[in-house]
């Protein structure tokens, strides 16, 4: 456990995806007409500055595993979301996307309560008891909440379903990461670090059998997880403005976290913390309810460009 390095580099993931989410969403705003989704993906691939910034953001995320790995989820998961505020910027200053009052309120909410929280969180435990069924409790909840955004998706409301979509898979991976590092600690090694030659290859062929047969799982569905997140993310993007899409994905990516630590880790709750939690889902709301109307207004002028072709 080493919090202060854990610290720095959930800073230094923030910057990266700072950094990367601009270019990709640059180099999105580049790629003319509604394409479907594989080609759309191709030429994203083929557009230099999506492309970089999907790399970018690719490469924060053995940083990222490596802090949570060494660190307290509760404490690296809102460091590692502060890169909103930056990207909020960005997104108004360089892409002239237009914030009104309530979307501004929203953003200020979602901000002022992931900083919130990160101040009220207690000292968590260092040593956990998980029990089984919590831990299925906890899949069970994750697989509820992605089907209700896919339902989302289908409905009609894409980049804020692909958001929040996207947001539940980069949350579900920091749980997921939690459980591995928790579980290689019972099998003797320190931490959790993809530097670790020797631990990656018992994770990596540990799916075969033997004892490291359930983190060897368990990292297969990071894996998973966090192509997931990247995927829907870059789709989000192709449907929504950065300064929607970024406050969604990683609002949420924070409070699945938080919330499995509580009932998954047992980390104690304060008065504090529950309210600091609600003024962040009050924040991401307000921007929820937005991003909705956006989308609807886009869709109706959409609509009337094609019934004047016809």
């Amino acid at each position: 456990m080493n919090l202060p390095i854990s610290i720095v580099l959930s800073l230094l993931v923030a910057l990266l995806n700072t950094v990367g989410y601009y270019l990709q969403k640059k180099g999105q705003n580049q790629i003319e007409g509604d394409l479907p989704f594989l080609k759309y993906i191709i030429t994203a691939v083929k557009t230099p500055t999506w492309l970089v910034g999907f790399i970018i953001a690719l490469a924060s995320m053995p940083i990222y595993i490596y802090a949570i790995s060494i660190g307290h989820l509760s404490i690296t998961q809102p460091i590692a979301n502060t890169g909103i505020i930056f990207l909020v910027v960005i997104g108004i200053k360089y892409l002239k996307e237009k914030l009104g009052t309530i979307e501004i309120t929203g953003i200020v909410m979602l901000v002022t309560g992931i900083f919130l929280v990160s101040l009220a969180l207690p000292e968590p435990k260092e040593t956990y008891n998980l029990i089984d069924t919590e831990i299925a409790a906890f899949f069970i909840t994750f697989l509820a909440l992605a089907g209700a955004c896919i339902i989302g998706v289908f409905l009609g409301k894409k980049a804020l379903g692909y958001s929040i979509l996207s947001g539940i898979c980069m949350g579900g991976a920091a749980t997921v990461v939690k459980l591995i590092s928790i579980q290689i600690t019972d099998l003797g090694y320190d931490e959790f670090s993809l530097l670790d030659f020797e631990l990656d290859w018992q994770l990596l062929t540990g799916i075969f059998g033997g004892e490291f047969f359930v983190p060897s799982i368990l990292l297969y569905l990071t894996i998973i997880l966090i192509a997931s997140q990247l995927l829907t993310l870059a789709i989000a993007f192709k449907h929504g403005n950065l300064t929607y899409v970024i406050p969604l994905e990683m609002g949420t990516s924070f409070i699945l976290p938080v919330f499995t630590g509580f009932f998954l880790f047992h980390e104690p709750a304060t008065i504090f913390l529950v309210i600091s939690i609600c003024v962040a889902l009050t924040g991401a709301l307000l921007l929820s309810r937005m991003q909705v109307a956006m989308e609807a207004s886009l869709e109706a002028t959409m609509d009337a460009k094609v019934k004047e072709n016809h």
